[in-house]
Protein backbone atom coordinates (compact mmCIF):
# COMPACT_ATOMS: atom_id res chain seq x y z
CA UNK A 1 0.00 0.00 0.00
CA UNK A 2 1.21 3.52 -0.80
CA UNK A 3 2.21 5.67 2.16
CA UNK A 4 -0.17 8.33 3.51
CA UNK A 5 0.89 11.98 3.48
CA UNK A 6 0.87 12.06 7.29
CA UNK A 7 3.09 8.99 7.53
CA UNK A 8 5.38 10.44 4.89
CA UNK A 9 5.76 13.70 6.81
CA UNK A 10 6.61 11.70 9.92
CA UNK A 11 9.18 9.70 7.94
CA UNK A 12 10.90 12.90 6.86
CA UNK A 13 11.84 13.56 10.48
CA UNK A 14 12.73 9.98 11.47
CA UNK A 15 14.28 8.30 8.44
CA UNK A 16 17.07 9.10 6.00
CA UNK A 17 16.18 10.04 2.41
CA UNK A 18 17.64 6.73 1.21
CA UNK A 19 15.48 4.78 3.65
CA UNK A 20 12.40 6.66 2.46
CA UNK A 21 13.21 5.94 -1.19
CA UNK A 22 13.52 2.23 -0.42
CA UNK A 23 10.32 2.10 1.64
CA UNK A 24 8.16 4.46 -0.41
CA UNK A 25 9.30 4.08 -4.03
CA UNK A 26 10.91 0.67 -4.36
CA UNK A 27 8.81 -1.73 -2.28
CA UNK A 28 5.26 -0.33 -1.98
CA UNK A 29 2.36 -0.91 -4.37
CA UNK A 30 1.78 2.32 -6.32
CA UNK A 31 -1.17 4.52 -5.42
CA UNK A 32 -2.41 4.31 -9.01
CA UNK A 33 -2.77 0.52 -8.61
CA UNK A 34 -4.60 0.75 -5.31
CA UNK A 35 -3.64 -2.32 -3.27
CA UNK A 36 -3.45 -4.62 -6.27
CA UNK A 37 0.14 -5.90 -6.28
CA UNK A 38 -0.65 -8.56 -8.87
CA UNK A 39 -1.73 -5.89 -11.39
CA UNK A 40 1.45 -3.92 -10.69
CA UNK A 41 3.52 -7.07 -11.20
CA UNK A 42 1.74 -7.75 -14.50
CA UNK A 43 2.42 -4.18 -15.63
CA UNK A 44 6.13 -4.52 -14.82
CA UNK A 45 6.34 -7.84 -16.68
CA UNK A 46 4.57 -6.45 -19.75
CA UNK A 47 6.83 -3.42 -19.87
CA UNK A 48 9.94 -5.55 -19.31
CA UNK A 49 8.99 -7.93 -22.13
CA UNK A 50 8.55 -5.06 -24.57
CA UNK A 51 11.80 -3.36 -23.59
CA UNK A 52 13.72 -6.67 -23.26
CA UNK A 53 14.87 -5.96 -19.70
CA UNK A 54 14.25 -7.49 -16.26
CA UNK A 55 11.01 -6.52 -14.49
CA UNK A 56 13.01 -6.30 -11.25
CA UNK A 57 14.46 -3.00 -12.49
CA UNK A 58 11.12 -1.31 -13.26
CA UNK A 59 9.38 0.98 -10.78
CA UNK A 60 6.62 3.58 -10.83
CA UNK A 61 7.73 6.74 -9.03
CA UNK A 62 6.37 10.22 -8.30
CA UNK A 63 2.78 11.00 -7.43
CA UNK A 64 1.48 7.87 -9.17
CA UNK A 65 3.43 5.91 -6.57
CA UNK A 66 2.71 7.91 -3.42
CA UNK A 67 -0.56 9.68 -4.22
CA UNK A 68 1.12 13.09 -3.91
CA UNK A 69 3.93 14.90 -5.67
CA UNK A 70 7.48 14.55 -4.33
CA UNK A 71 8.98 17.31 -6.47
CA UNK A 72 10.25 20.10 -4.20
CA UNK A 73 8.45 22.63 -6.43
CA UNK A 74 5.02 20.94 -6.19
CA UNK A 75 5.05 18.96 -2.93
CA UNK A 76 2.53 17.71 -1.75
CA UNK A 77 0.14 18.24 -4.68
CA UNK A 78 -2.30 15.32 -4.89
CA UNK A 79 -2.35 12.75 -7.69
CA UNK A 80 -5.44 13.54 -9.76
CA UNK A 81 -7.36 12.56 -12.86
CA UNK A 82 -5.01 14.57 -15.08
CA UNK A 83 -1.78 13.42 -13.42
CA UNK A 84 0.74 11.51 -15.49
CA UNK A 85 2.67 8.38 -14.53
CA UNK A 86 6.46 8.37 -14.21
CA UNK A 87 8.39 5.13 -14.60
CA UNK A 88 12.05 4.31 -14.06
CA UNK A 89 13.79 1.44 -15.83
CA UNK A 90 17.20 0.25 -14.63
CA UNK A 91 19.31 -1.59 -17.18
CA UNK A 92 23.07 -1.08 -17.49
CA UNK A 93 23.36 -2.99 -20.78
CA UNK A 94 20.80 -0.83 -22.59
CA UNK A 95 22.16 2.36 -21.03
CA UNK A 96 25.73 1.51 -22.10
CA UNK A 97 24.64 0.71 -25.67
CA UNK A 98 23.12 4.16 -25.94
CA UNK A 99 26.01 5.86 -24.15
CA UNK A 100 28.76 4.30 -26.26
CA UNK A 101 26.98 4.99 -29.53
CA UNK A 102 26.43 8.61 -28.55
CA UNK A 103 30.13 8.81 -27.64
CA UNK A 104 31.15 7.40 -31.03
CA UNK A 105 28.96 9.96 -32.75
CA UNK A 106 30.03 12.84 -30.53
CA UNK A 107 33.80 12.35 -30.16
CA UNK A 108 34.62 14.17 -33.43
CA UNK A 109 32.65 17.14 -32.08
CA UNK A 110 34.56 17.56 -28.81
CA UNK A 111 36.31 20.69 -30.05
CA UNK A 112 33.60 22.09 -32.29
CA UNK A 113 31.39 20.90 -35.10
CA UNK A 114 27.93 21.20 -33.54
CA UNK A 115 26.08 24.50 -33.42
CA UNK A 116 22.73 26.03 -32.55
CA UNK A 117 19.88 23.68 -31.66
CA UNK A 118 21.95 20.60 -32.47
CA UNK A 119 24.51 21.72 -29.90
CA UNK A 120 21.72 22.21 -27.33
CA UNK A 121 20.66 18.58 -27.89
CA UNK A 122 24.20 17.27 -27.47
CA UNK A 123 24.77 19.33 -24.31
CA UNK A 124 21.59 17.81 -22.82
CA UNK A 125 22.80 14.30 -23.72
CA UNK A 126 26.05 14.94 -21.88
CA UNK A 127 24.36 16.40 -18.81
CA UNK A 128 21.77 13.63 -18.43
CA UNK A 129 24.29 10.83 -18.93
CA UNK A 130 26.50 12.37 -16.26
CA UNK A 131 23.66 11.88 -13.77
CA UNK A 132 23.13 8.30 -14.92
CA UNK A 133 19.90 8.54 -16.92
CA UNK A 134 18.48 9.20 -20.39
CA UNK A 135 15.10 9.42 -22.09
CA UNK A 136 15.55 6.98 -25.01
CA UNK A 137 12.47 8.27 -26.82
CA UNK A 138 13.73 11.88 -26.67
CA UNK A 139 17.31 11.48 -27.89
CA UNK A 140 16.64 11.78 -31.62
CA UNK A 141 15.38 15.35 -31.75
CA UNK A 142 14.54 17.19 -35.01
CA UNK A 143 17.55 19.43 -34.40
CA UNK A 144 20.02 16.62 -35.23
CA UNK A 145 21.40 17.25 -38.70
CA UNK A 146 23.57 14.11 -38.77
CA UNK A 147 21.91 10.83 -37.83
CA UNK A 148 24.35 8.35 -39.36
CA UNK A 149 25.97 6.19 -36.72
CA UNK A 150 22.99 6.36 -34.35
CA UNK A 151 21.14 3.26 -35.55
CA UNK A 152 21.04 1.53 -32.15
CA UNK A 153 19.90 4.73 -30.46
CA UNK A 154 17.07 5.08 -32.95
CA UNK A 155 16.03 1.43 -32.60
CA UNK A 156 16.00 1.57 -28.79
CA UNK A 157 14.10 4.86 -28.87
CA UNK A 158 11.45 3.45 -31.20
CA UNK A 159 11.01 0.30 -29.10
CA UNK A 160 10.79 2.45 -25.96
CA UNK A 161 8.10 4.68 -27.47
CA UNK A 162 6.00 1.80 -28.80
CA UNK A 163 6.23 -0.21 -25.58
CA UNK A 164 5.16 2.67 -23.38
CA UNK A 165 2.28 3.39 -25.76
CA UNK A 166 1.19 -0.25 -25.41
CA UNK A 167 1.31 -0.39 -21.60
CA UNK A 168 -0.73 2.81 -21.44
CA UNK A 169 -3.70 0.54 -22.21
CA UNK A 170 -3.23 -1.25 -18.87
CA UNK A 171 -6.57 -0.59 -17.05
CA UNK A 172 -5.40 1.55 -14.08
CA UNK A 173 -3.27 3.65 -16.44
CA UNK A 174 -5.66 4.04 -19.37
CA UNK A 175 -5.97 7.64 -20.52
CA UNK A 176 -2.89 8.84 -18.65
CA UNK A 177 0.38 10.02 -20.11
CA UNK A 178 3.14 7.57 -19.19
CA UNK A 179 6.79 8.44 -19.53
CA UNK A 180 9.95 6.58 -18.60
CA UNK A 181 13.57 7.29 -17.79
CA UNK A 182 16.31 4.75 -18.33
CA UNK A 183 18.81 4.67 -15.45
CA UNK A 184 22.09 2.82 -15.58
CA UNK A 185 21.68 1.26 -12.12
CA UNK A 186 19.28 1.23 -9.21
CA UNK A 187 21.84 3.22 -7.22
CA UNK A 188 21.48 6.08 -9.72
CA UNK A 189 17.70 6.01 -9.10
CA UNK A 190 18.17 6.06 -5.34
CA UNK A 191 20.63 8.97 -5.45
CA UNK A 192 18.36 11.05 -7.71
CA UNK A 193 15.20 10.58 -5.66
CA UNK A 194 16.96 10.78 -2.29
CA UNK A 195 18.26 14.20 -3.29
CA UNK A 196 14.73 15.37 -4.10
CA UNK A 197 13.40 14.08 -0.78
CA UNK A 198 16.29 15.74 1.06
CA UNK A 199 15.06 19.11 -0.26
CA UNK A 200 11.46 18.70 0.94
CA UNK A 201 10.27 20.71 3.94
CA UNK A 202 9.88 18.48 7.00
Amino acid sequence: MAISIDDFRAALTSQSPREIVDRVLLTAVPHVFGENRSDYTAFRKQLAAGLQVSPDGIFIVGSAMTGFCLSPDNYPRRFGDESDVDVVVCDAEMFDRIWFQLLQWDHPNRYGGVYGLERDTVVKWRKDIYWGWVRPDKLMTPSLNRRRGLKSVQEIGSRWFETFKLVANHPPLFGREISGRLYRTLEHVIMYHADGIRRLPS
